[in-house]
This record gives structure tokens, C-alpha cells and sequence, in this order.
């Protein structure tokens, strides 16, 4: 019972939907400054210990906004295959080392380049498992959801998904920014 609740097609397209929002907006804002990307990347160079080489920071300022851009063409175009799901889920999970790793060696960055606005979203731990929920949630995408057909329901159902899920996401992200200015 639950299972066929967990595969069911309105799930997938919520979670296909919605992680392809968000890599599409975090794609777009990285392409929008590169400037500001690159002093991120920059700073993870820096938190790494030499474990980024520089000489990857101007191939990783364009092809990780395009990987970005193809996983959510991907997860939208044809999120009835599960394969769609990988790009997002190699990236999400590529970001989450990253983070893990940054956090583990105490490295001290007020931008973490996890953002759409103007704030500044310092490393915590906290980010590592937002993006562990997300690989998980892409992961969800891997297994296919059962065939049933879709009716006008479903599509109101959707975007209240979305719409909740977005402001979920939002204030996730705002109590993890909260959270590492008050320690």
C-alpha cells in the first residue's frame, strides 16, 4: 500500500519538478555572476587544501551550471526514466562532499555559493544534509512510478507540491543560515 503511494506518478513528477526548478534557478545564478562564482570556487580551493587544482576553476565555472542545466532538462523531459535521475544525483552528491569535506577541515567561508538571493550562506553542516535529502530524493526517481493515469486531481496536486516544497526549501535554507550565525 505504501509502496504504490511512494511510486506513484504524481510523486515522481513532484520530485522530478521540483529538483529541476531547483537546479535550473542555482544553473541560472551561477551563470548570471560567474565573478562571484569563481570566488566561491576559489574559497573551495582554499577549504580543500589543494585537493580542487586552480587550474580546474575556470572549466568547473562553466561546466557545472551546464550540468545543472542538462540535469533538470533531463529530470523534466523525461522523468518516466529513471537514467534522467543520475546527473542530478552525481551532482547533488558531488556538492554534498564537497560540503562534508569543506565543514570536516573547518574551513571558515562566509559563502558557500548555496543561495539564490543576495544573502550570504556560510558552511555548516546543515547544507551536507540538505543536499544528502536531495541526493535521496533524486534517487526516489530511480525506481520507476506506477503507470497509472493522471487526472485533473493530480495536476492541482502538483502544484500545490511544488509550491510547498519551493517554500519548504526556502526555509530550510534559512534556518541552516540562521543557525550558523548564532554559534
Amino acid at each position: 500500500m505504501i509502496s504504490a503511494l511512494v511510486h506513484d506518478p504524481v510523486v515522481h513528477l513532484a520530485i522530478a519538478c521540483c529538483l529541476a526548478l531547483m537546479l535550473a534557478l542555482s544553473a541560472i545564478h551561477k551563470l548570471l555572476d560567474l565573478h562571484t562564482f569563481g570566488r566561491v570556487l576559489g574559497g573551495y580551493q582554499i577549504a580543500l587544501k589543494g585537493l580542487l587544482p586552480e587550474r580546474l576553476t575556470p572549466v568547473l565555472l562553466v561546466v557545472l551550471p551546464l550540468l545543472e542545466l542538462v540535469a533538470s532538462a533531463g529530470l523534466i523531459a523525461s522523468f518516466w526514466v529513471p537514467a534522467s535521475a543520475f546527473v542530478a544525483i552525481a551532482l547533488l552528491a558531488l556538492y554534498a562532499g564537497v560540503l562534508g569535506l569543506s565543514v570536516a577541515y573547518g574551513a571558515a567561508m562566509d559563502d558557500c555559493g548555496c543561495h539564490f538571493g543576495i544573502a550570504r550562506q556560510p558552511l555548516g553542516a546543515g547544507l551536507v544534509w540538505r543536499n544528502l535529502a536531495l541526493v535521496s530524493l533524486a534517487a526516489h526517481l530511480l525506481v520507476p512510478a506506477t503507470g497509472r493515469p493522471l487526472g485533473w486531481v493530480d495536476l492541482i496536486t502538483l502544484m500545490f507540491s511544488i509550491v510547498g516544497a519551493a517554500a519548504l526549501y526556502l526555509v530550510t535554507n534559512l534556518l541552516i543560515h540562521n543557525r550558523v550565525f548564532l554559534r
